[in-house]
C-alpha cells in the first residue's frame, strides 16, 4: 500500500513539474503579445500559471483518462515497411543452450503457478522502483513542511499581535484612514499600527487588514503625501494582495522544486504595485501627491527599531 501511495504522489509531483513549466511558458508568451497588454491582464496570467499547474496535475493523475494515446509499441517501430516481408515467415535461427545455462535462467526468471515464466521488469523500473519513489516522497515533506510552518508563523504573527513598541495613533489619522479606505473601496475595518519595527510602511493580514506606519515617516510627509501613501497601502488591502502573496508563498513552499514559481511571484508583486498606484491615483483624483510621496520614501531611511 505504501509503495503504491508513494508512486502516486511521485507521479503527481512529476506531472506538476511538467504542467507548471508549460503553463509558465504559455503565460510568458501571452504576456508579450497583445493579449497581455496592461498590468491587469498580465496579473491574471501570472496567477493562472501559478495555480493552474496544481489543478491540471490533479485532473490528470486522479481522473481515469485514457492512456492508450501515450503508449508506443517497439514492435511497431521496428517492423519492416514492406507488407510482403511482413507476411512471409522468417527463418528461425537455432539457439544452443547448455543445461547449466538453462538452469540459471530458470532460477533468475522464476516460474509461476501455471508453469509460465514470471514477467521481468524493464531496466528503468529496476533502476528506479518503488523504493526510489518512497525516498523522494519522504524528502518532499521533510523540506516543504519547515517552509510552510515558517510562512504560517510570519503570517499569523503579523495578523494577531502588534509590536510592543507600538504608539497609539491619533484620532485625526484614524479618521483620515477611514475616509481613504472608503475612497479606494476597502470593505471592513483596518487596524492601524504605528511602529518602527518593520522599517517602512506595509500592509499585512489574511482575515483582518493591518496597516503598519513608522511614526518618523509621518513627520516628514505633508498632507498630500500622507494621503498618497495611505491610498497606495490601503489599495493593496482592497485588492486582497496580502492574501494573494500568502497563496503564492504557500505554492512556493510546497512546490519548492519548481523555480519558476518564485519568478511568477515576483511578477505578481510587480503588477500589484502598478495596479495599486493606479487605484490610489484614481481614488485621490490627483497623482501628484502619490508621486511626491514615492520620491520622499526613496530618500527616507528608516531608523532602527
Amino acid at each position: 500500500m505504501w509503495e503504491n501511495m508513494a508512486t502516486g504522489i511521485g507521479a503527481f509531483l512529476a506531472t506538476y513539474l511538467i504542467h507548471s513549466t508549460l503553463l509558465c511558458g504559455c503565460a510568458w508568451l501571452l504576456a508579450r503579445s497583445a493579449l497581455g497588454a496592461g498590468p491587469r491582464r498580465r496579473e491574471l496570467l501570472w496567477k493562472g500559471a501559478l495555480l493552474g499547474g496544481i489543478a491540471t496535475s490533479l485532473l490528470q493523475t486522479q481522473l481515469p483518462l485514457p492512456q492508450r494515446v501515450w503508449d508506443f509499441s517497439i514492435a511497431a517501430v521496428e517492423s519492416p515497411s514492406d507488407p510482403v516481408a511482413m507476411t512471409q515467415p522468417q527463418p528461425m535461427q537455432p539457439v544452443f543452450v547448455t543445461p547449466d545455462q538453462a538452469a540459471v535462467g530458470f532460477a533468475e526468471h522464476g516460474n509461476s503457478s501455471n508453469g509460465a515464466p514470471a514477467a521481468v521488469q524493464s531496466p528503468a523500473r529496476q533502476s528506479f522502483g518503488p523504493s526510489g519513489w518512497m525516498l523522494l516522497v519522504a524528502l518532499w515533506p521533510a523540506i516543504s513542511a519547515p517552509l510552510v510552518l515558517r510562512l504560517l508563523y510570519s503570517a499569523f504573527r503579523l495578523e494577531g499581535c502588534a509590536p510592543r513598541a507600538a504608539i497609539a495613533p491619533p484620532s485625526e489619522l484614524l479618521l483620515l484612514v477611514r475616509r481613504i479606505s472608503a475612497e479606494v473601496g476597502l470593505r471592513g475595518g483596518v487596524r492601524l499600527v504605528l511602529s518602527n519595527r518593520y522599517g517602512g510602511p506595509m500592509v499585512a493580514g489574511l482575515l483582518r487588514g493591518t496597516l503598519y506606519l513608522p511614526p518618523e515617516l509621518l513627520e516628514r510627509l505633508d498632507r498630500a503625501q500622507l494621503e498618497g501613501l495611505l491610498a497606495h497601502e490601503l489599495s493593496h488591502l482592497a485588492r486582497r494582495d496580502t492574501r494573494w502573496n500568502f497563496y503564492a508563498g504557500l505554492v512556493c513552499s510546497v512546490f519548492f522544486f519548481q523555480p519558476l514559481n518564485f519568478w511568477l511571484r515576483r511578477q505578481m508583486r510587480y503588477e500589484a504595485e502598478l495596479l495599486a498606484d493606479a487605484r490610489s491615483a484614481s481614488a485621490l483624483r490627483d497623482g501628484l501627491g502619490l508621486a511626491r510621496c514615492l520620491a520622499a520614501l526613496a530618500e527616507w531611511r528608516p531608523a532602527p527599531a
